[in-house]
């Protein structure tokens, strides 16, 4: 059976693709988690604690890319989202006029100015983001901890959330050519929290029903 490496922002967000792990654990597919101790707080949800003590499921802190990488990463993602916002028709005015305030101050207050505001808008800005971050190398560190799980299978959620590294994760696993596959927390997620910055193999979405 397949070895998923499951990679999550915090361990509070478990009960949203509970099922989902359990079904995997049920077909006899082995789980291993990997989840951000910053925005967990290094707290493990009762949730997944319960679910760690009655399967085979293993569970470590994420790899981060070196501080410098991370932070020019999320700039140019974040910033990336914001060209997209502001060109998008059907995008609210409350999430676009929020989005700079994700930046820090002095960063915010130049964004919000209009003639910055139409530079960022401008599509050849985005392209140039776009391509900054593919050329942007994986992470070392993000490529060892995948190594040493060896999965068959790389499986991540949000993976579009402001500052988070879930999306490293699918980035170096498609360097080292491991199927990935990104699930949507939630519907809001696909239109206010942010872009996905790297395709997965596969995109799973909530049920309508």
């Amino acid at each position: 059976m397949a070895i998923i490496l499951f990679v999550g922002q915090s361990t509070k967000h478990f009960s949203y693709y509970e099922t989902s792990i359990n079904e995997l654990e049920k077909r006899g597919h082995s789980v291993v988690f990997r989840y951000d101790p910053v925005f967990s707080r290094s707290i493990i949800h009762p949730a997944l604690k319960n679910f760690l003590k009655s399967t085979n499921a293993q569970l470590k802190w994420m790899h981060k890319p070196s501080f410098i990488i991370r932070y020019f990463s999320n700039f140019i993602r974040e910033l990336r989202t914001y060209s997209w916002y502001l060109r998008r028709t059907d995008q609210s005015s409350y999430y676009i006029d929020r989005w700079p305030d994700l930046f820090p101050g002095f960063i915010a207050n130049i964004l919000k100015m209009r003639g910055v505001r139409w530079f960022v808008k401008q599509k050849f800005l985005f392209s140039a983001l776009n391509i900054i971050e593919r050329l942007l190398p994986a992470s070392r560190r993000i490529i060892h901890d995948i190594e040493s799980v060896a999965p068959d299978l790389v499986y991540v959620s949000p993976a579009n959330m402001r500052y988070s590294c879930e999306i490293d994760y699918v980035k170096a696993a498609n360097k080292l050519g491991i199927r990935t596959a990104v699930t949507v927390l939630s519907w809001d997620n696909l239109s206010n929290k942010g872009l996905f910055h790297w395709k997965p193999d596969t995109f799973l979405v909530w049920n309508l029903h």
